[in-house]
């Protein structure tokens, strides 16, 4: 879309934002910079990866919360709802957002049962913690065994030890 693209473009010039800056995107989402990233802190554009934290609420509900923890995804591909990614854009590592989302972008008229009911608005407080995939860092620490002497250890019937 041409709409989109200057969307990126816009939010690709402006770079961190200050706190308490407002957006109203297209479609009626609605950011709000609660925390600026660091100056100079990369950001996130579309086809990036990107590692949030998030809790989101239902602002017709008093604010209860329907969902929270943190995701990765591939921003502007489609895998999250519309109004999510389009809040996404722009943002700098370590910048915290909340996100207003209205039901069209949002889950729409079917909701997503059982917790977030059909045509509901949303809002989410977002955290940026990364862009960009860490192919260098790719341990984990509480897998220290190698899967040939982990499958070994099953053989011989002894559990692996956690770490």
């Amino acid at each position: 879309d041409d709409a989109d693209a200057a969307a990126d473009a816009d939010a690709a010039v402006a770079g961190p934002a200050a706190a308490g800056t407002k957006r109203i995107l297209e479609g009626g989402v609605t950011t709000e910079v609660t925390r600026p990233g660091k100056e100079g802190a990369k950001v996130a554009g579309k086809g990036d990866v990107v590692k949030m934290l998030y809790e989101g609420k239902l602002p017709g509900k008093k604010m209860k919360s329907f969902d929270k923890g943190d995701i990765d995804f591939v921003l502007g591909d489609g895998s999250m709802v519309v109004g999510f990614d389009r809040g996404v854009f722009g943002m700098a590592v370590g910048e915290r957002r909340s996100i207003f989302i209205p039901s069209k972008y949002g889950y729409g008229k079917k909701g997503k049962k059982p917790k977030v009911p059909p045509n509901s608005d949303l809002v989410f407080d977002v955290i940026l913690a990364s862009v960009g995939a860490d192919w260098q860092d790719m341990t984990y620490k509480h897998n220290c065994m190698s899967v040939q002497r982990r499958e070994a250890a099953k053989r011989r019937g002894k559990k692996p030890k956690r770490s």
